[in-house]
């Protein structure tokens, strides 16, 4: 249940394959649609430990192994050690590399794998293809929710092994087994759910690249010297839920309601009010990301004119649409809610058709459903 997760954090599942020293591993966080795989061949430094290094990382909360994996002692001591993660056995043949090269390739509806960068890579492809397989069986509602798949290449980031991760106590706390008393804890002042998942990723995975290095720095100091800037902009924030999330159960799953909707209209009102606030900042590394930013007008209106404010949990509640909007609706919800009126009227139109004073009458019961009642000396006058 999408309301059950953790807004700060992602809801990653992986999967994991092993073969001739190397590793592949796959993780998928259904709620938001991310797709990621890599591979650590024997040929890498203690492929071993990058493994546990990037499990530490995305913390997944389920994974997914073959069952001939299970046999491996040594490396399940490894990651029961790290986390908590469910780890549940699947069908062996999933991960084999040429039903995962057709599964993806099939799910995708394309040729080869280049668009993705994974020809070549055969560990990733089967780490991938397994995890692929098992989100169809058991999350058929929000499989189409993810649109590709992502490589994930060490070289663009710092390398930090998991002891590492876990002693400067990044994002989990060695003391209390929480995240208090973090650096993330620490620099998380972030007014959304996706800036804190966001700023997460930033802390586990610090840039190499100079010259990006240089632009996000730049960007920290113009906001660290215009006060009123960052003043205005995390105001605005502060009234943006998880779009993200929102965005995915109604586009792709049965567990929404009309307040995901509420949410969105609420949160999307916001954005306009942050590219102007952007545009006036005149901050040159970002400029070229404000072009893509909309307002969403259309959407909004559409919500805004469409849903009910006071809108019920569930959707099977009705009563979702306002008033006014559409006029068979409008019709229907009319007879739905003065269905007496309704057959009073039918009735008195009947007598009046049949010069009738009485002897008919229209009714209701939950055996017969509706039934028109005549007696037996009307329908003789009738008759005649």
């Amino acid at each position: 249940d999408g309301n059950m997760l953790k807004s700060n954090d992602n809801n990653y599942i992986a999967s994991l394959v092993k073969e001739k020293g190397g590793f592949g591993i796959a993780f998928a966080d259904i709620s938001t649609g991310e797709f990621l795989t890599t591979e650590f061949s024997s040929k890498d430094s203690d492929p071993l430990e990058k493994l546990l290094s990037i499990f530490s990382q995305y913390d997944p909360v389920e994974l997914i192994i073959p069952s001939e994996l299970k046999r491996d002692e040594r490396l399940f001591l490894h990651i029961t050690d790290l986390t908590k993660a469910i780890i549940k056995s699947y069908d062996d043949y999933v991960f084999d590399i040429e039903e995962s090269y057709t599964l993806i390739t099939r799910h995708f509806k394309i040729s080869n794998l280049e668009g993705f960068g994974l020809e070549g890579f055969k560990l990733a492809t089967q780490s991938a293809g397994g995890l692929l397989a098992f989100l169809k069986e058991t999350q058929r509602d929000i499989i189409p929710n993810i649109f590709k798949i992502n490589l994930l290449h060490e070289s663009k980031n710092l390398h930090l092994d998991y002891v590492t991760q876990r002693n400067l106590e990044l994002v989990t706390s060695l003391r209390e087994k929480g995240k208090d008393s973090t650096l993330f804890s620490v620099f998380n002042q972030t007014h959304t759910p996706m800036g804190a998942r966001l700023l997460k990723k930033i802390i586990l995975q610090p840039l190499l690249n100079r010259e990006e290095i240089k632009q996000r720095l730049n960007i920290v100091q113009k906001f660290k010297d215009d006060i009123f800037l960052r003043s205005d902009l995390r105001e605005e924030l502060s009234f943006i839920g998880d779009l993200e999330r929102f965005i995915n159960r109604v586009n792709y799953t049965t567990r929404t309601n009309a307040r995901d909707l509420i949410n969105i209209r609420n949160s999307l009102e916001n954005i306009p009010k942050i590219r102007i606030l952007l545009e006036k900042a005149e901050i040159p590394e970002i400029s070229e990301f404000l072009t893509i930013i909309y307002d969403f007008r259309e959407i909004r209106s559409l919500i805004e004119a469409t849903i009910k404010d006071d809108s019920p949990i569930t959707v099977k509640e009705g009563n979702i649409i306002k008033d006014g909007f559409n006029e068979k609706l409008d019709d229907l919800r009319d007879i739905l809610n003065n269905g007496m009126t309704y057959i009073l009227r039918y009735e008195e139109e009947q007598k009046k058709r049949l010069n009738l004073t009485s002897g008919l009458k229209v009714g209701h019961n939950n055996i017969m459903g509706y039934y028109i009642q005549i007696t037996v000396k009307t329908l003789d006058s009738i008759s005649k």
